[in-house]
């Protein structure tokens, strides 16, 4: 489980956050940012996040713990 505060880098947000539960600050390589909170009644459904190109590091903090 991710810390509050502890960001770390990441080459596919899903596989990270499929079974946290909070809400999480997530910036992708380009920059954008993102809000995710993840539900408490279980993991997040599949989500084709990555690009499947070269390897681009996601930044994902969790910013708050349910």
């Amino acid at each position: 489980m991710l810390k509050v505060n502890e960001p770390i880098l990441a080459e596919d947000p899903y596989l990270v956050l499929q079974y946290e539960r909070g809400v999480f600050d997530v910036v992708s390589p380009t920059g954008e940012r993102l809000r995710v909170t993840c539900p408490l009644q279980g993991s997040i459904p599949p989500t084709k996040i990555s690009n499947g190109g070269p390897v681009r590091w996601w930044r994902i903090e969790k910013i708050l713990d349910r």
